[in-house]
């Protein structure tokens, strides 16, 4: 039961944050350029 229950609240997350990217409340950033900055930030 509580799997299901968690399962329901990640869909309605990324529900709401698939809307949110639709309505342009966020600015999507490439795949790349999210990997380039993470390698960046552990070399510092």
């Amino acid at each position: 039961m509580e799997d299901g229950y968690i399962r329901q609240l990640w869909v309605a997350e990324a529900r709401t944050r698939r809307d949110d990217v639709r309505n342009g409340l966020v600015k999507t950033i490439p795949g790349q350029e999210v990997l380039d900055r993470v390698r960046k930030s552990v070399t510092r």
